[in-house]
C-alpha cells in the first residue's frame, strides 16, 4: 500500500479579498515499509524502552480512512 503525502502552507489570517489562499509546498509516497521502519527507528532511539536482548519492528494494526 502506498499513501500520497502532500504538504500545504494555508495563511493564518484572510487576505483582502477574504482567501485564507494555500500553497502545495511538498509531495510525497510513504509506503507501508517506510512507514514502519520509520516508527521503529523513532521509538529504538529512545534507549529508556529498549531491552538490548531483544530487537524491534513496527507494523501497521490498522488503517482508517474517514
Amino acid at each position: 500500500m502506498q499513501h500520497t503525502i502532500i504538504i500545504y502552507k494555508k495563511l493564518k489570517k484572510p487576505n483582502k479579498e477574504g482567501s485564507y489562499r494555500y500553497t502545495i509546498v511538498s509531495r510525497y509516497i510513504l509506503t507501508e515499509e517506510n512507514i514502519c521502519n520509520n516508527e521503529t527507528e523513532k521509538y529504538c532511539n529512545d534507549e529508556d524502552f529498549l531491552d538490548k536482548e531483544y530487537s524491534y519492528f513496527a507494523e501497521i494494526e490498522e488503517t482508517n480512512h474517514s
